[in-house]
């Protein structure tokens, strides 16, 4: 996420790698501030994570306020090139990395499955807890739209599904916040065919309802 000194907020892939990140027109993201050098920055992918790599910039590069040479990138990791009100960019993790990181959470930690409770292949509701939990580290970065969008998109490529619903309690009513297709575009509130009836039942008895 490249954050500009007006506070406008973009999305960029990290590809190709090494990313270059300066001011020189060939860098695969301009830094358009002279506070910048040319060549400020990269990032590499090395041993399964993500590496920034201060190229020797004349003003350094700091992560989450600490400045650094070399330093492996985490969720939500907040990155300034230069000075602290210029340009800053916001590591965050997309749905097929979220899968990963969730992957290996739910090899270390199988979830108990219940006899009366169908679940899918591979403890998956574990996961998804695991992927709230990831979600929290994410409300930093993103609002909180964006967030739960994220949550949305990983449990549908996790699970297999073809349709996913994010519900919000709003008193004693449930208002569907996300409502999306496996193919990413948005569904309406009115292609949920779940009773809220049954919806209701499971959130009181604290229990998951797996068709």
């Amino acid at each position: 996420m490249v954050v500009d000194p007006n506070g406008n907020r973009t999305r960029v892939r990290i590809e190709p790698i090494p990313f270059r990140i300066g001011r020189q027109p060939e860098s695969d993201l301009i830094i358009r501030d002279t506070r910048a050098s040319r060549t400020h920055a990269r990032i590499l992918f090395e041993q399964g994570e993500y590496v920034i790599e201060d190229c020797g910039s004349r003003h350094g590069t700091t992560v989450n306020g600490q400045r650094i040479t070399r330093q492996p990138l985490h969720n939500s990791d907040r990155i300034e090139l230069g000075a602290p009100d210029s340009y800053q960019l916001i590591f965050a993790l997309d749905g097929a990395e979220l899968k990963r990181i969730v992957d290996q959470i739910g090899e270390q930690a199988p979830l108990h499955d219940s006899p009366t409770v169908a679940h899918p292949a591979g403890g998956n509701l574990g996961k998804l807890r695991a992927i709230l939990d990831l979600a929290r580290t994410m409300q930093s970065s993103f609002s909180v739209d964006d967030v739960l969008a994220s949550v949305v998109d990983t449990a549908l490529i996790i699970t297999g599904a073809e349709r996913g619903f994010l519900m919000l309690r709003n008193g004693a009513a449930l208002d569907t916040r996300v409502a999306r297709h496996k193919r990413g575009y948005h569904l309406r509130d009115t292609d949920l065919r779940v009773p809220r009836e049954v919806l209701h039942r499971a959130l009181q008895h604290r229990r998951e309802l797996l068709p």
